[in-house]
């Protein structure tokens, strides 16, 4: 081989090899960058396993306590002493729409997210950036969604992790199923001025998979809509509401 032919050769070898090393280095730069690799991001994972933490108690925490407040999580003005919510007062119906619901839910998630949180008390030797919450809910039939994004930038000496969006919560809680139910019975006047169908919401439930009870105190009903298969656990979900003004029962 001629010289022209050598060195044509060493300058194409030593191409590949500054290429080689410059691909791994920005291939390793760049991992650095995914949290969860091996000796690179030391401490990030327990961030983000503590932020999935508190997103699984706090979505479920809020979804069965906007049932237990017929759609509110704080008792509103229409609501009886006990802070339940009336959805029926003296005629007039105040049954919330979905949208509503679902909004409910979101903004509370929001609250209790932060508050769970903490601003990160327990990770001082990681420096923490947080962006601003979103919450996305939608109330299916037999569960509900919950979508969390919540921006985060973990830096430690040279390196920094980005984190946005986890992974979406599913609640297995007949919400959805409940709301139309409970939709039916006030659009279809089974309650009324004239009386309460106990019989009629009893029937209308059940064909729902649900379970029905009512408890009458103070001029008020109390209705109380659950899972039929849910009725003998711990932790059943409910949904709770306040009749006001309807004395008569059919």
């Amino acid at each position: 081989m001629n010289k022209l032919g050598q060195v044509t050769l060493f300058v194409i070898i030593a191409i590949i090899i500054v290429a080689s090393t410059s691909a791994y280095f920005i291939f390793r730069k760049s991992s650095s960058s995914v949290l969860g690799e091996k000796g690179s991001t030391s401490g990030f994972e327990s961030v983000k396993g503590f932020v999935d933490s508190c997103i699984d108690n706090v979505t479920e925490d809020v979804v069965y306590m906007v049932g237990v407040g017929g759609g509110k999580y704080y008792p509103p003005v229409d609501s009886d002493e006990y802070g339940y919510t009336y959805h029926y007062n003296s005629g007039n119906s105040t049954f919330p729409t979905k949208t509503e619901i679902e909004d409910e839910i979101s903004i509370n998630t929001i609250a209790k997210l932060i508050y769970c949180v903490n601003d990160f008390e327990n990770f001082k030797d990681i420096n923490i950036t947080s962006g601003t919450i979103e919450v996305n809910t939608n109330i299916l039939e037999d569960e509900v969604e919950i979508e969390v994004i919540y921006p985060l930038i973990l830096s430690k000496g040279n390196v920094t992790v980005t984190l946005r969006d986890f992974d979406k919560r599913i609640i297995p809680v007949k919400f959805g199923k409940m709301y139309s139910v409970m939709g039916e019975l006030i659009n279809e006047n089974y309650y009324s001025t004239e009386g309460i169908c106990i019989s009629c919401l009893v029937d209308l439930a059940y064909e729902n998979g649900l379970n029905f009870e009512t408890y009458n105190y103070n001029g008020n009903d109390l209705f109380v809509l659950s899972d039929l298969e849910e009725v003998n656990k711990d932790k059943p979900f409910r949904f709770i509401f306040v009749n006001r003004g309807i004395e008569n029962e059919i």
